[in-house]
């Protein structure tokens, strides 16, 4: 993304971000917001979206096993200040930050075996 396009539109979703109520209430002691990405691949270099829930990333995980036809996948778990955060999205039930990866700091990676079907528990 050109830093163009991030910077209008952090402007103009600066509630949904860094006034969030219901991201606020889940900053960690030194005000971090806990994200996770699921995957099968070895990289991650390119991946801007992330979400808030673990049970979605391992969802997404699964389906990309299930889909490259790999017999795992992992969970990305990683630390993000608010104010990188370039926009959240709640309209499809995946509570997803889009975020530059770079900006994501303390990456720890967790592998699962994938599972047919693997569904996302309900709330």
């Amino acid at each position: 993304m050109k830093p163009e396009i991030i910077s209008e539109i952090r402007k103009h979703n600066h509630s949904d971000t860094v006034d969030n109520a219901e991201l606020i209430k889940l900053l960690d002691a030194d005000g971090y917001l806990t994200v996770y990405h699921g995957h099968c691949k070895k990289t991650l270099r390119n991946s801007n979206s992330w979400t808030i829930k673990k049970d979605i990333a391992c969802w997404f995980g699964n389906r990309n096993a299930n889909l490259q036809k790999q017999d795992k996948y992992y969970v990305v778990t990683g630390k993000v200040k608010l104010s990188d955060i370039i926009t959240y999205i709640t309209d499809r039930q995946e509570y997803e930050v889009l975020v530059l990866n770079k900006d994501v700091k303390k990456k720890t990676k967790e592998f699962f075996d994938k599972q047919e079907p693997y569904t996302i528990p309900s709330e």
